[in-house]
């Protein structure tokens, strides 16, 4: 079709013209009345029923008529008549109707009688396995599955946007590279799209499409406000067609560019939300930056004009994503405020917050007590510790101003204090952790009763105190109260924190089972960020159970998370936790560089302080690898030795001296460590860790020839160890201990003999290492 075939005569006599190429007996009545004119193109069903009879008893050969290029036709009269052709069209007759627009056609009718087979944009999009094939074998590129996968992404399956890109590709010697960059600038795609889409639309629907692509989903409603049409008359268009006003004309224009197949994808079967088509918006947004002089305000009073709608209907997300875009921080700063608690302690969005956060400037930051706190509050969480004190310090100089309403500066002294404590517990020395306490402690005291959620994190707060102690008792009895608090109050962070971290003490403490329903609340909780806050507990408790594979799988998860979230805490657990388990499974290459992964991140150190450095897993690999000197080396450089008196923060370093004392054959100092380090542990209810050191000590007075010492203490171990299926922590330790759970045996130690044999069976087996899919 053409824009001259809108004339009814011309497109009948094509019509027939069309049949008679195939018989040319048919229509011959036909055309004789269109050539007398008159009344039968004022009612053209006489001319088509001649027609449609002809073809009746034509035969019943297949036939197929094909109207190509459907939208160029805007007369009613060849509706009508296409209309009244399909309502009595011969069975072996179809029609294939070729349409850039959606046709004034009875469809619905059509569909309910099943009578039509609907082809659109998305069925003619090309598949990965289809773009593979256009791509490599007809056009002849040669190109990676994965670049291919990207383009076909990036174009959306679009046939002549594949084609675009490949004719550019042709050109390139880096096809990579252009990939990635490809968008609706390259120059083909620009012009195409220019050519055959934008400039073909009248001149208020190019204002709209380029005033519109400042956003990534369009509604009516939001298209009214960003073109400033979402008040007054404005916000009213009158349809030529039938002279009546439509509200929301931007709902009306949505439509129509639908219909049109403008490169526009409808987001819900509504047909309420929009977005269009990458290319086109890369095309529209690098348009609309061309016609706006440099330095205007017009692109930015767009994104504030969003940003406002967004507001209004509570989209706070997406009105702050317009603020930035248009620079407007002071309005942004705004929103933050309002909305940072509920983000951050209520919806526990800690990643989302931080990056709102990061956005604003400095100068303004600064200025802002509550923005101040709510920075360094998710500095904490993911793990920045080095990079709290300024804000800190900001809000500190905050109170001290003259004028500041006494009531407010209770509160953020209420909320500067628990920071300061975590941050002093965390960085500092055992009486600086004491101090943490107390700080925490007179925080609570100046809380006002009618604020729960300061309350809460303060609770937690003091529970992080006693855990950076060591004093798992008092540790546990806070998480499970912050717990309470955030349940009560439906504060999501309190929740998944106390979750987390009491799952941490419950590992500590040896109390794997509780660990695990711990982490069987988390998953079930439908609370943002629930299901991760576990599994880097989850990973420690399968590796110990040694369920090796499993494991490895909740490790790389967490990693993965952790890196998305940016969160430096999680990284360092997750990267050590699969070091440990890929030197079970015998990769020691995959498990220093997991370690070496972790020594490379930034501020790497203050951001676990409660975690063993990372030079001290590298020291228990290499333990592991056989390798004294190196451990002797780091033991060296960690100043430690046999006659300190260790404190819970090296807790873990001791464990691994006592191991290479023992290694080197220095039983007796092996002995005499362990002794402390186990009472140290059962002190504070660290039932975990003096298991390890009973276990030990077990070794050494083995080592010592002192065996009924060490059956002794053999027997305390495993006594405490089986009711939590402990495996890992024995296999781990290797020939030594198979001799003297041999001995037990030979000597009929009064043991379990379903865990002993479990455990010699492991040991057996040489390392001790899991085989892929293998359970204990």
């Amino acid at each position: 079709m053409e824009p001259a075939d809108n004339d009814l005569t011309r497109f009948l006599s094509y019509l027939i013209a069309a049949f008679q190429q195939i018989n040319p007996a048919v229509g011959q009545t036909s055309q004789a009345l269109l050539q007398t004119g008159g009344p039968h193109l004022l009612n053209p069903e006489s001319i088509i029923s001649s027609l449609i009879n002809d073809l009746a008893e034509s035969g019943e050969v297949r036939q197929v008529l094909v109207l190509d290029d459907y939208h160029v036709i805007e007369t009613k009269a060849i509706h009508e008549t296409l209309i009244f052709l399909l309502d009595h069209l011969p069975p072996h007759l179809h029609l294939l109707l070729v349409s850039r627009t959606v046709p004034p056609l009875p469809l619905s009718r059509l569909r309910v009688r099943r009578q039509i087979t609907e082809i659109h944009a998305a069925d003619l999009r090309f598949t990965l396995a289809e773009s593979i094939e256009f791509l490599n074998t007809v056009m002849g590129l040669g190109l990676a599955e994965d670049d291919i996968a990207a383009l076909e992404a990036r174009t959306e399956g679009w046939i002549a946007g594949l084609q675009l890109a490949a004719l550019s590709l042709q050109q390139q010697a880096d096809r990579s590279g252009f990939i990635k960059a490809f968008s609706g600038d390259d120059r083909y795609v620009l012009d195409y799209l220019l050519d055959e889409v934008f400039s073909r639309q009248s001149a208020p629907i190019q204002t709209f499409l380029l005033q519109t692509s400042i956003l990534d989903r369009l509604c009516g409603p939001l298209c009214d406000a960003v073109l400033g049409k979402d008040e007054g008359r404005e916000a009213r268009m009158k349809d030529e067609d039938t002279g009546f006003f439509i509200l929301h004309p931007s709902s009306f224009i949505l439509e129509q560019l639908e219909q049109a197949n403008l490169f526009i994808v409808p987001l819900d079967t509504k047909r309420e939300w929009y977005r269009y088509h990458p290319l086109l918006l890369d095309l529209l947004r690098h348009r609309l930056h061309q016609t706006v002089p440099a330095g205007s305000w017009e692109i930015a009073a767009l994104h504030v004009r969003a940003a406002n709608w967004y507001s209004r209907h509570g989209l706070t997300a997406e009105a702050l994503t317009h603020l930035f875009a248009a620079e407007a921080f002071l309005q942004a700063a705004d929103l933050v405020e309002q909305i940072g608690a509920t983000t951050l302690w209520e919806r526990g969005e800690i990643a989302t917050l931080l990056n709102w956060l990061t956005q604003l400037p400095p100068e303004l930051l600064h200025t802002r007590p509550k923005l101040c706190l709510y920075y360094a509050e998710t500095l904490y969480l993911t793990g920045q510790l080095s990079a709290i004190e300024p804000f800190l310090n900001s809000v500190e100089r905050y109170l001290q101003q003259a004028g500041v309403v006494q009531a407010e500066t209770k509160n953020i002294q209420g909320e500067v204090m628990p920071i300061r404590a975590l941050v002093t517990g965390v960085q500092g020395q055992p009486a600086q952790m004491t101090d943490a306490i107390a700080l925490t402690h007179q925080a609570l005291a100046l809380l006002d009763p009618d604020e729960p959620r300061l309350r809460g994190l303060l609770t937690i707060g003091l529970a992080e105190a006693y855990y950076l102690n060591g004093r798992m008792l008092e540790a546990a009895e806070n998480y499970q109260r912050a717990i309470e608090l955030g349940q009560a109050g439906q504060n999501s962070f309190l929740v998944i924190a106390g979750l987390t971290r009491l799952s941490e003490v419950r590992l500590i403490q040896g109390q794997l089972r509780q660990a695990a329903e711990l982490c069987r609340q988390m998953r079930q909780l439908t609370l943002p960020g629930a299901h991760v806050a576990g599994n880097w507990v989850w990973s420690q408790l399968l590796r110990e159970w040694n369920q090796l594979e499993a494991a490895k799988e909740q490790a790389q998860e967490c990693l993965h998370h952790g890196r998305l979230e940016g969160n430096l805490r999680i990284i360092i657990q997750a990267n050590i936790t699969l070091a440990h388990i890929l030197q079970a499974q015998g990769d020691s290459a995959a498990a220093h560089e997991a370690v070496q992964a972790t020594a490379r991140l930034p501020q790497q150190q203050p951001a676990a302080g409660d975690l063993p450095s990372t030079a001290t897993h590298q020291a228990w690999l290499w333990l592991r690898q056989n390798n004294l000197a190196a451990v002797a080396h780091w033991a060296k450089s960690q100043q430690l030795q046999p006659d300190d008196s260790p404190t819970y923060r090296h807790e873990t370093e001791y464990l691994l001296l006592a191991r290479l004392l023992l290694a080197q054959g220095q039983a007796q100092a092996a002995v005499d460590l362990l002794e402390r380090l186990r009472t140290a542990a059962a002190a504070d209810g660290r039932q975990g860790r003096m298991i390890e050191a009973l276990l030990l000590l077990a070794l050494a007075q083995q080592a010592l020839a002192n065996l009924p010492a060490a059956l002794d203490s053999l027997s305390r171990t495993l006594t405490l160890a089986e009711p939590e299926g402990y495996v890992r922590l024995f296999v781990d330790e290797g020939p030594p201990l198979l001799n003297l759970l041999k001995l037990a045996v030979e000597q009929n130690y009064p043991l379990s003999q379903t865990y002993l044999a479990r455990l010699l069976g492991r040991l057996r087996r040489g390392n001790g290492r899991t085989r892929c899919g293998e359970r204990d």
